[in-house]
């Protein structure tokens, strides 16, 4: 059996256990979710289709391994923590970590 690579300690525990299914169900549930109003007379419709556009961007970033399209879904100092406490913070931080995870994992699609 080959040996399996090890991940970063940031993405360790949160991207091991993403797998494109659950991405998938995430795309699809929070919009459902979040329509509970006619769109219509909804004063946060627009929240709602921003919601929808970035976990797609995300979606499709993340299967196409694009680290610089993923990092751009966080704010210039964003930051990202795992369930172990591991912090990544600024965009292009991110970005480096996205492009190692991806380049030492090839099970992350």
């Amino acid at each position: 059996m080959p040996r399996r690579k090890k991940l970063l300690p940031v993405f360790r525990s949160s991207w091991q256990s993403l797998s494109p299914a659950a991405l998938l169900s995430l795309a699809i549930c929070l919009p459902a979710a979040a329509q509970t109003a006619p769109a219509a007379d909804d004063a946060r419709a627009a929240d709602r289709t921003a919601v929808r556009g970035t976990v797609e961007n995300f979606v499709k970033s993340f299967a196409a391994r694009d680290a610089k399209a993923l990092a751009a879904l966080w704010t210039s100092d964003g930051e990202f923590q795992n369930v172990q406490g591991v912090t990544v913070q600024g965009r292009e931080a991110l970005e480096k970590a996205f492009a190692l995870a991806f380049a030492r994992t090839s099970e992350l699609k």
